[in-house]
C-alpha cells in the first residue's frame, strides 16, 4: 500500500476501506479498466496515489467517455452524467480540441512506455 491505501483501492475508488477490496468479475467496469491501465502503462506504476495529475487526466478521459456514450448507449443517464454533458455540450468545440490533445498524449506516452528500455 501507498500511504495506506491498497492500488485496489485505489482503482475502484473505494477509499473509506483499511484493506484491500476484491471486486467480482462483473464491477470491473470502463472507470476501473481506465484507472488500471493508467496506472499501469501511462504513469507506469511510478506515481503516489490520488495525485492531482493522475485524477487530472482521469477526469478528461472520463468526459471523454460520457461524450461517447451520448450516442453510443442512449437510455437514462444519472445526475453525473448529465451535469458532465451539460458543461461540456454548450462548449462542445473548446472541447473537441482538449480531447483530441488528451488521446494523442494518452497514445503517445503508453507507446514510449511499452517501448523496451535502450
Amino acid at each position: 500500500s501507498i500511504n495506506g491505501i491498497y492500488l485496489s483501492n485505489f482503482i475502484f475508488q473505494k477509499y473509506n476501506t483499511s484493506s484491500p477490496i476484491v471486486p467480482e468479475k462483473q464491477e470491473y467496469y470502463f472507470n476501473n479498466k481506465l484507472r488500471a491501465v493508467m496506472y499501469y502503462l501511462y504513469f507506469n506504476e511510478m506515481i503516489e496515489f490520488n495525485t492531482s495529475k493522475f485524477e487530472e487526466i482521469y477526469g478528461v478521459a472520463n468526459n471523454l467517455y460520457q461524450m461517447r456514450n451520448l450516442n453510443h448507449r442512449g437510455g437514462e443517464k444519472t445526475e453525473y452524467q448529465q451535469k458532465i454533458l451539460d458543461d461540456i455540450l454548450p462548449n462542445h468545440n473548446k472541447y473537441y480540441f482538449k480531447f483530441l490533445g488528451f488521446l494523442e498524449g494518452f497514445v503517445s506516452t503508453v507507446n514510449q512506455n511499452l517501448q523496451p528500455m535502450r
